[in-house]
């Protein structure tokens, strides 16, 4: 079965206080040993998580948390919110 470990890889300098509480959001999931089945429900806590954000600080610009793939072959998962973070889910076997 396939495990993915998070990895919060950069931060940014944040601009406004949408973005700072962005990272906090990032931090918090970063470190995450996850089953190959609890990648969805980990997108979708991170996706909603991030519409919080939005939520609360109205004021400033709406932030868009993109996830994508690197390679066809490869199966980790980059989360990212241009210029203000980048979370990685990198995957492994288990052993």
């Amino acid at each position: 079965m396939k495990k993915y470990i998070s990895n919060l890889g950069m931060t940014y300098i944040p601009k406004n206080k949408a973005e700072a509480a962005s990272q906090v959001v990032a931090k918090e999931m970063s470190r995450k040993v996850l089953n190959e089945n609890e990648v969805a429900a980990f997108k979708k806590e991170f996706q909603d998580s991030i519409l919080k954000v939005n939520q609360y600080y109205p004021r400033c610009k709406d932030l868009e948390l993109d996830i994508y793939q690197h390679e066809v072959r490869s199966d980790d998962i980059n989360f990212s919110v241009s210029g203000v973070f980048s979370l990685n889910l990198y995957w492994g076997e288990e052993q």
